[in-house]
C-alpha cells in the first residue's frame, strides 16, 4: 500500500468516526497526513509538489539572471535565401576565374580536348539536373521548398548553363586556333 493509499483510508476511517469534527474533506486528509508523518518519522508525501515547485521557480528565477531573458529572433525565409544567394555567387565567381586561367595557361591540343569533354558532359548534367528542378518545382506544395527551386533553377538558367556554352565555345575556338 502507497504512503498515499494509507492517507487515504486514515482520512475515510476519521470521517466515519468522527463526522462533525471538520468541514472538508482536505482537512480529514490533512490530519491523516499529520498521523502518517509522526507513524513514518515526519515524512509525509502530501505537499511534497507545492516544495518541488517552489525549487524549480527559484531554479528559473537563478537562470533569468545568470543568462538574461532576451530571446532570439527566428531566422526569416529571406535571410536563408540571401545565403544561400551568396554563397551561389561566390562559387560563380570562382568558377570564372578557373576557366580565365585555365585559357590563359596554354595551349595544348590534348587538354583542350579533355577540357571540351569534361565542359560537354557539365552542360550534359546541368541539363538534366535543371529538368529535375522543374519537375520538383511543379511537384512542390511548401513556398519556402518553391522558392529555393526556383533560384537554384534561375542560376543554372542564368549562370552556370550559359558561362559553361560561353567557355566550351571559347575553347572550340581556341582549338582551331592552335590548328
Amino acid at each position: 500500500m502507497t504512503p498515499l493509499q494509507w492517507i487515504i483510508k486514515e482520512a475515510k476511517s476519521l470521517k466515519k468516526s468522527y463526522p462533525k469534527r471538520f468541514t472538508k474533506w482536505t482537512d480529514y486528509v490533512k490530519q491523516a497526513s499529520a498521523i502518517y508523518a509522526s507513524k513514518h518519522k515526519g515524512k509525509s508525501p502530501v505537499g511534497k509538489k507545492k516544495a518541488v515547485a517552489k525549487k524549480v521557480a527559484i531554479k528559473k528565477v537563478a537562470l533569468k539572471k545568470v543568462y538574461g531573458t532576451k530571446k532570439r529572433k527566428p531566422i526569416s525565409e529571406q535571410t536563408i535565401l540571401n545565403k544561400i544567394h551568396k554563397v551561389k555567387d561566390k562559387v560563380n565567381k570562382l568558377d570564372e576565374a578557373q576557366h580565365k586561367h585555365m585559357i590563359l595557361a596554354g595551349v595544348n591540343n590534348q587538354n583542350v580536348l579533355k577540357d571540351i569533354e569534361k565542359t560537354k558532359s557539365i552542360i550534359k548534367e546541368q541539363s538534366e539536373l535543371l529538368l529535375r528542378l522543374q519537375d520538383d518545382y511543379k511537384k512542390s506544395k511548401s513556398k519556402i521548398n518553391k522558392e529555393l527551386l526556383m533560384m537554384d533553377i534561375k542560376t543554372l538558367k542564368l549562370n552556370f548553363l550559359p558561362h559553361n556554352k560561353k567557355y566550351l565555345k571559347s575553347l572550340q575556338i581556341l582549338l582551331k586556333k592552335s590548328i
